[in-house]
């Protein structure tokens, strides 16, 4: 009874963190069994929706629903000739290991004038979890599973999980992951994409739109097509950056030991620290692709006549540590972190 009245207590202090609730609201709490090792899904159309691992081992799913606002009076006659009466109750499913909870969801006519839902859901530790959202917040707080959320229009806010892996993808809208342990794959259409203090290993595919990291990962891996970038890995061993075209600053740290940095087009300037000891490889095509601000070492034309670029500096004396930086027509610049006011 304690860890379930702890259960809830967390779930109703993240809530209000958050600002979900108004105090008007009067909550409306659901209670599944879910199968050891299970899958499930839910499905929210519009709203905001708190996850959270329940701190007792039960194998029980709750559905703490804080606000229904999925119909508009104006359609009320409409949606009584059509037959589309959107329920208020949450509907779960299970068949064997694979259970559903479909939150109440506004029929398509009042889909984009209704606030929809406010609820939190808490979860057993175990098992494979897939959120999917069309006009929808999601909220991640200290989970411990193995979650993967699609938004095709919102926000996704992911802080503190412990484990597990962590897979969000937003079509339109924001990502922000902050102090994660799990490891994390993001993938975003368009909007922002942010990232404070997590340290678990990152892919990212951004399409278009701003990326901002101050990240402690080890291992990071950017693609993005368009857009800008400010990247601060200060602890990172392995780590590659695609951008076609836009610009970007990466600041990378002593323990790196790989890094590969492509641009098609845009303009990136990688900061690289006094004490760091490798080889650096940088490689243009059309000329005027590299900017050394580490040494006095020009890049020079491998093919002469052509206007191609090549420089190879080494800093210290490692041996096994590397970056390669290569550009069509974009502009790279070198430099340490005091340079050109950094």
């Amino acid at each position: 009874m304690r860890a379930e009245n702890k259960t809830l207590s967390v779930l109703s202090a993240v809530i209000l963190f958050l600002g979900l609730l108004t105090t008007s609201v009067k909550a409306k709490e659901y209670n599944w069994q879910l199968p050891e090792n299970s899958t499930l899904t839910v499905n929210v159309a519009r709203g905001a929706l708190l996850i959270v691992t329940r701190n007792d081992n039960k194998p029980q799913v709750t559905l703490d629903l804080q606000k229904v606002n999925i119909a508009r009076e104006s359609t009320l006659t409409t949606r009584k000739i059509t037959g589309d009466i959107s329920s208020e109750e949450p509907q779960w499913s299970i068949n064997g290991q694979a259970a559903t909870l479909t939150l109440p969801a506004p029929a398509d006519i009042d889909l984009q004038k209704v606030k929809g839902v406010t609820a939190a859901l808490s979860i057993p530790a175990g098992g494979q979890y897939e959120i999917n959202g069309t006009l929808s917040n999601v909220y991640l707080k200290g989970t411990k599973n193995n979650i993967r959320i699609n938004v095709i229009n919102g926000k996704v806010n992911a802080q503190n999980a412990v484990s597990g892996d962590v897979a969000i993808d937003v079509m339109n809208g924001d990502i922000l992951t902050e102090a994660m342990k799990s490891n994390l794959s993001l993938k975003l259409r368009s909007g922002s994409l942010t990232d404070k203090g997590s340290e678990g290993a990152m892919n990212i595919d951004l399409v278009s739109g701003d990326l901002t990291l101050n990240s402690l990962t080890k291992s990071l891996h950017i693609r993005q097509t368009t857009g800008t970038q400010a990247v601060d890995a200060p602890f990172c061993e392995n780590f590659s950056n695609d951008l076609q075209t836009g610009s970007g600053t990466i600041r990378l740290g002593t323990p790196l030991t790989k890094g590969n940095i492509f641009s098609a087009d845009g303009e990136i300037t990688t900061v690289i620290p006094v004490d760091w000891q490798g080889k650096i490889i940088a490689k243009g095509v059309t000329g005027h692709n590299i900017v050394n601000q580490l040494s006095e070492q020009k890049p020079e034309s491998v093919k002469p006549p052509l206007a191609d670029e090549h420089l190879e500096l080494i800093q210290g004396t490692a041996e096994n540590a590397e970056i390669t930086l290569s550009t069509i027509g974009g502009v790279f610049t070198l430099q340490h972190p005091t340079q050109g006011g950094k």
